[in-house]
Order: C-alpha cells, then structure tokens, then sequence
C-alpha cells in the first residue's frame, strides 16, 4: 500500500470520528436544552398559590409569610423594597411573640406573689419553649418538677 492510500484512509478514519463526535456533542446539546424546556414547563404549572396572593398584595398572604421567615436566618437580608411591607404590618408579623412577652412578663409577676405554684412555673415553662429558650424553660420546668413531679406528664 502506498503512503498516498494510508494517508487517505487514516484523514477517512479521522473525519468519521469528528463527524462522531460533532454528532454526539449536538445530540447532548439539544438533549440538554430540551430537557431544560420541560422542566421549565412543569415546574411553571406548580407555582404555589402564595406567589399569586404576593403577587396580587394580598395583605393577609404577606403577613403570613413573613411571620413564617421572620424565624429563619436569611429574615435580615431581606430586600429594602420590603422593608416598608414589614413595618406597615409588624404587629401582626410580631402578635405572637409580643403576646407571649406580655404573658411572660404576667406570669411572672403572678409568680413573686405564688412562687410556689407549679401550674404558673409549667406555663412559664411552655412560653419559654414557645421563645425557643430552652435553657429558661428548662429551669422553670424543674422548678415545677421540685413542686410537683406529676407536672407535664
């Protein structure tokens, strides 16, 4: 064979597999953008109604989720557009822990005139969890226990 027919065959040999490769790369390619379109099409059908509730300033919807992610680390990095929603409704945003504040600070009170009312202790107990404190409502909850070991049972 000459060298003339081996060059030949071997540029034959590379352009198949240039062509092969080319090939799988546009099947991958088109592969890749198709699967993408699906997904973008049923996950766009499956939008929670929230967004629609926000979308359309649903007061009752935007309390909602920010009493929900005001517990959650990212609450403080929250958009400055949002700020103003925040505080035209932080008393709702906030009702229940400035309820429970309010209920903590009479309990206690009640609790220097009884300090020896377990149900009192067990209710401060149950606040504190609420606060997620646990530390505090672990104390008040042994202290309940010392009075009463029944307590919370």
């Amino acid at each position: 064979m000459s060298v003339k027919k081996k060059k030949k065959k071997q540029d034959l040999a590379d352009d198949k597999l240039i062509a092969f490769f080319k090939t799988s790369a546009m099947i991958i390619i088109y592969g890749s953008a198709l699967l993408f379109i699906v997904i973008n099409i049923w996950s766009s059908q499956h939008v929670p109604q929230l967004f629609f509730d926000l979308a359309n300033d649903d007061e009752k919807s935007v309390v909602e989720l920010l009493t929900k992610a005001k517990d959650t680390k990212q609450y403080k990095y929250l958009l400055p557009e949002v700020e103003e929603v925040i505080s035209k409704n932080s008393e709702a945003i906030y009702k229940e822990s400035n309820d429970r504040s309010v209920q903590i600070q009479t309990l206690r009170a009640l609790l220097e005139s009884n300090p020896e009312s377990p149900e009192i202790l067990y209710a401060l107990h149950i606040l504190y969890q609420a606060d997620k404190d646990k530390v505090t409502a672990d104390m008040y909850l042994q202290k309940a226990r010392m009075i009463d070991p029944q307590i919370g049972l």
